[in-house]
């Protein structure tokens, strides 16, 4: 499984209710919105939808 992957499993499926209450609210939606950035400054269009997608297969 690459990192990407296990990220947003991670981020989707693995965060317990009971840790997330526990995290400032909007942590991980943050955390997901803050690598669109990172990966327009390394200039990968690509990586950007791979990623957006990923993210939002693994929700639905």
């Amino acid at each position: 499984m690459n990192d990407e992957e296990q990220f947003a499993r991670n981020l989707v499926y693995e965060l317990k209710p009971s840790v997330a209450s526990t995290l400032l609210p909007g942590l991980p939606a943050y955390i997901i919105f803050m690598c669109v950035p990172h990966a327009d400054y390394i200039n990968s269009d690509e990586k950007i939808q791979d990623f957006l997608t990923l993210i939002i297969n693994a929700i639905y």
